[in-house]
């Protein structure tokens, strides 16, 4: 299995514990934060969840669009009336299969912070977990490095590192 954790944070920037040094924005929560003298627009936020997405479709697609379910789901009903979380209710339920089609908006609402899961196939062979402070991990028994090198020209990081939520077995 091959394991990544993809984030808009260089690893240059980090202190020898793997903390990462600079104030940065984190959440959807920090849009009209000024972080380093710049103000997190919701242009901008909405530009860098453009590319997480489309960097864990990437995965996807080369990992052969595998069979999904959503595991350990939480509704956050915090952030369900947000205008940038959904139009109306959010509906995923425990152990359901996500339809090729729905991934995209699955992986906006976990960057949004409007629900939690895991995202993976029966048989372990690819999975997508999403952490704090605006980390994705995705492992894939396809060593995708297309998909790392697209996140790369656009301006993420892709580190080897084993997703905190995999299950204990891994």
């Amino acid at each position: 299995m091959h394991h990544w954790r993809i984030s808009k944070y260089d690893p240059q920037r980090r202190n020898v514990d793997g903390s990462y040094r600079d104030t940065d924005w984190t959440s959807m929560s920090d849009i009209g934060i000024a972080f380093n003298g710049v103000t997190l627009t919701r242009e901008e936020y909405v530009r860098v969840e453009g590319l997480y997405i489309d960097s864990v479709l990437a995965f996807y697609d080369e990992s052969n669009k595998p069979t999904l379910y959503s595991l350990d789901v939480e509704l956050n009903p915090a952030h369900d009336t947000s205008d940038l979380c959904s139009p109306g209710p959010i509906r995923l339920s425990e152990g359901e299969e996500v339809a090729p089609e729905r991934l995209a908006d699955l992986v906006r609402l976990c960057l949004r912070e409007c629900l939690w899961c895991r995202l993976e196939s029966r048989d372990s062979h690819f999975s997508i977990h999403f952490g704090y402070d605006y980390y994705t991990y995705v492992s894939s028994a396809c060593p995708c490095d297309h998909a790392c090198i697209a996140a790369a020209n656009a301006g993420l990081f892709v580190e080897p590192y084993l997703s905190p939520y995999l299950p204990k077995a891994h």
